[in-house]
């Protein structure tokens, strides 16, 4: 039954059956107010897209705000906004705030910022116009410069960029502005000397880069050809991982995605994020640059969350490919041969525990090191019988969540895939070690 019938019948849900005539537009809004009341706001927005008047698309602006905690809201009325924003373009000044304030919910920064410098314009302009003055203007302009306030620094997409050099002096400063106890990303947090520093440095540290899920596959791909990203250059920054250079950690991991990963477009999203299928990656992602990079510092890895990592694996892409340490491959073979000597039926956060009982790694911090484990596990040198590892090829999201309802314990384990899967009953395929790290093993 189309709407118009639904509403002139009183059948439409929500709806008053003598709401009197729907081809009056104020008539119309006052039917369909109840429907706000009750936060049905699909419904509204269902309604008000079959009569796009002025007077209506004008109080769409009231949705919009109506609508705030509800996502799939959000997207819709902002849809419909854009699709008659010519109707009210000229005086709706309020919509450019709504929607920008929608839009940074949403975390689409760069929508946000658009719709912010276009707002404070449209205000600048009735105020030359006369039609927006005194306290009206101050009140307007200002409530979209708030927003600015804490809108991120947008940078940008994927395109090439420039990265700043990291130091020890500079990584030091960042673990006090992303890792302080309220989690927030402010200079307030930091002493007017370490202020200054940062500023000082041009370190994108709350810069935010935005790419579409096709962009980032198509990015991965291309970086398969940078002549630093070789086998070889990655096990070396991996076994550097284990003591002097944390920063090798992740990069063999996200190489390992880039060259498993099938070319392809977002197939299946689920759920509200939009989210791929087949690797996860989202519709649209936004990504805070300086963090990214700072946590790859920090010695964080994971073989998960692959919108995140593009972006660091091109600024690892950039360095000068390093060489273990005597201490690397010490704590390397040390490790490994833990691993070599687990007993029969050992789960992975046993071995964690042993490994962080023996003292051969320094440091030890549980999620750090479990990256160490992964990659192992992701290059086949950890064996499970449920999943192949990212080194033999590509399992897609969907499988490896149907696989990993097969693999004892793993529902109740914060420890997933491939790793999960591992016991000590086969630990170690002391032929894929040799083939991928037998220069740095020590005969013990």
């Amino acid at each position: 039954m189309e709407i118009w019938e639904a509403i002139a019948n009183g059948k439409y849900e929500g709806g008053q059956k003598n709401a009197g005539d729907p081809s009056d537009p104020d008539e119309f809004y006052e039917f369909i107010e109840p429907v706000f009341d009750e936060g049905r706001y699909l419904d509204v927005i269902d309604a008000v897209t079959a009569f796009p008047e002025d007077k209506l698309t004008q109080d769409l602006v009231n949705l919009l705000a109506a609508s705030y905690n509800n996502v799939k809201a959000y997207k819709k009325a902002i849809a419909l906004i854009e699709k008659h924003r010519d109707l009210y373009k000229d005086k709706m000044y309020k919509w450019y705030y709504y929607a920008a304030y929608a839009y940074q919910d949403l975390h689409q920064y760069k929508n946000t910022l658009d719709c912010i410098n276009a707002g404070i314009a449209e205000c600048d302009r009735q105020k030359e116009a006369g039609i927006l003055t005194g306290e009206d203007y101050d009140k307007a302009a200002g409530n979209l410069r708030y927003l600015l306030k804490f809108n991120p620094e947008y940078l940008g997409g994927l395109e090439k960029r420039d990265f700043i050099q990291m130091d020890d002096k500079l990584l030091k400063v960042l673990k006090k502005f992303y890792v302080n106890e309220n989690r927030k990303h402010s200079l307030d947090f930091l002493s007017e000397k370490d202020k200054a520093y940062l500023v000082s440095t041009g370190y994108p540290a709350k810069g935010i880069i935005e790419y579409t899920h096709d962009e980032c596959i198509k990015a991965y791909k291309e970086l398969l050809d940078h002549p630093n990203l070789t086998m070889e250059n990655l096990i070396a920054a991996y076994v550097c991982g284990f003591s002097s250079f944390p920063r090798g950690r992740q990069p063999i991991l996200s190489y390992l995605f880039a060259k498993a990963v099938p070319v392809h477009e977002l197939t299946n999203p689920y759920g509200n994020d939009d989210t791929c299928s087949v690797c996860t990656i989202p519709a649209i992602r936004n990504v805070c640059l300086g963090e990214e990079i700072y946590r790859k510092y920090a010695g964080y890895s994971w073989n998960e969350y692959w919108s995140d990592f593009i972006a660091s694996l091109k600024e690892f892409a950039e360095l000068e490919p390093r060489t273990p340490t005597e201490e690397d491959i010490r704590i390397f073979n040390g490790v490994i041969d833990l691993i070599r000597k687990a007993p029969a039926r050992e789960t992975p956060g046993k071995l964690e525990a042993r490994i962080k009982q023996s003292k051969i790694v320094p440091g030890y911090e549980k999620y750090r090191f479990r990256g160490q484990l992964m990659t192992l596990a992701e290059l086949g040198v950890m064996p499970n019988p449920y999943i192949k590892p990212l080194y033999d090829g590509f399992t897609s999201y969907g499988e490896r969540n149907q696989i990993s309802k097969r693999v004892p314990g793993s529902i109740r384990s914060d420890v997933i895939l491939p790793l999960s899967g591992w016991r000590g009953d086969d630990p170690i395929d002391e032929e894929r070690l040799e083939l991928l790290f037998g220069k740095y093993l020590v005969l013990s």
